[in-house]
């Protein structure tokens, strides 16, 4: 596998897949530039390491900040209305359900009937 840069009309370079999935490229926006005296260096821009570690938060269910929801609402990884489901308080409580649920801490009802008898236990 060719590791170097192709460049197309225009001066377009098409980095191989390799390398974008290594340093986590994932479209034109996510790359900076920058001139150095050896020649050009592309990095992963500010705003994609921020989006990067809102998306790393989002898949540990860490919980996000009011910051990182504004962000997160603007790059569309979040639909306004469902902001309070990523605030660490709801993330912590959907953590907690799940250990009880692995654990074996909760208990199956038949019917309403036998749910709210079950919460007078």
């Amino acid at each position: 596998m060719s590791t170097l840069p192709k460049t197309k009309a225009g001066l377009k370079i098409t980095l191989p897949r390799g390398l974008a999935d290594k340093f986590s490229f994932e479209d034109e926006n996510d790359i900076d530039m920058e001139a150095t005296q050896d020649g050009i260096l592309l990095k992963l821009s500010k705003q994609a390491k921020i989006l990067k570690e809102i998306k790393m938060k989002m898949k540990e269910k860490a919980g996000l900040t009011k910051e990182d929801m504004a962000i997160a609402v603007k790059a569309g990884l979040i639909d306004e209305d469902q902001l309070y489901y990523w605030t660490q308080e709801w993330q912590k409580s959907i953590k907690r359900s799940e250990e009880d649920y692995k654990t074996g801490r909760y208990n199956e009802s038949k019917d309403l009937k036998d749910f709210i008898a079950g919460l007078k236990e």
